[in-house]
């Protein structure tokens, strides 16, 4: 980059989704700031601010990258030239401002407090594959899986498990065992991004950090969110998580003998 300019803009018309899809995964760097007058985007980096601004400028679709200096002329970079001057009205923000997650009404959450906020700007958050693959740290299965497990094989290594019954899961899979190591028994193991749960070889979209996620939900920091199916969710205290016990174990299913009579 030439002497004159330390700020980079890039200048287009991407599709809106394109933008905010984009403009989400780097919804925590501030050192990016966008603006939109009538159709046409404007996203600004300040080179000292970002080492890799031109490379992720470059990524915006259908977008060209300039060079801005003192004057507010556009030069194309790589060219000598301006060819455009930037609005002197122009009204920068940072991503975050620019870009709301917002649940489906497909996905059916349970155990959340109050109502979520409905915003412009929205990205659907969403369930998807990956091929990433990590070791589970919970499970869900049958509470009486769960139950024959721990009666017969009650170690020392299975006492770090803690375990609880979803209200919103159907039997079979309405136990979750949260720890490490995880027994090899029939159930859904599911991996964790602070204390947001998955099935393993499974992550949402758009990438957003997990914290995003939890302020979207208003979930304590404690707490758990479980996602294992595509189309549900449960947020989980982490309070109704009881260490793995012989005592435990029946206590619970004396409760569900009287829930279920």
């Amino acid at each position: 980059m030439s002497e004159r300019s330390q700020m980079l803009i890039a200048r287009g018309r991407p599709n809106h989704s394109d933008i905010l899809r984009w403009m989400t995964l780097l919804r925590d760097r501030p050192e990016f700031q966008a603006a939109v007058m009538e159709d046409i985007w404007f996203v600004r980096a300040e080179q000292a601010a970002a080492k890799d601004a031109a490379r992720v400028l470059s990524l915006l679709p259908n977008a060209e990258l300039f060079e801005l200096d003192e004057q507010l002329r556009l030069t194309p970079v790589g060219k000598s030239l301006p060819v455009d001057v930037l609005p002197e009205e122009i009204e920068w923000k940072p991503f975050r401002q620019l870009t709301r997650l917002w649940l489906p009404n497909s996905l059916h959450c349970h155990g959340m407090n109050g109502e979520l906020a409905q915003t412009s700007n929205r990205l659907p958050l969403r369930w998807r594959p990956s091929e990433q693959l990590s070791a589970p740290e919970a499970l869900l299965c049958s509470f009486a899986d769960w139950t024959s497990f721990v009666l017969k094989n009650l170690q020392p290594k299975w006492r770090s498990l803690r375990f609880g019954c979803s209200q919103a899961s159907e039997p079979p899979l309405n136990t979750l065992v949260v720890g490490s190591p995880i027994p090899s028994i029939p159930g859904t193991r599911l991996v964790s991004c602070e204390r947001i749960l998955m099935p393993v070889a499974h992550t949402w979209f758009p990438a957003v950090p997990a914290q995003s996620i939890r302020k979207l939900l208003r979930v304590k920091e404690a707490d758990w969110i479980l996602w294992d199916q595509e189309d549900s969710l449960e947020v989980v205290s982490d309070s109704d998580l009881i260490p793995t016990t012989r005592v435990s174990i029946r206590t619970t299913a004396h409760a569900f003998a009287d829930a279920n009579p």
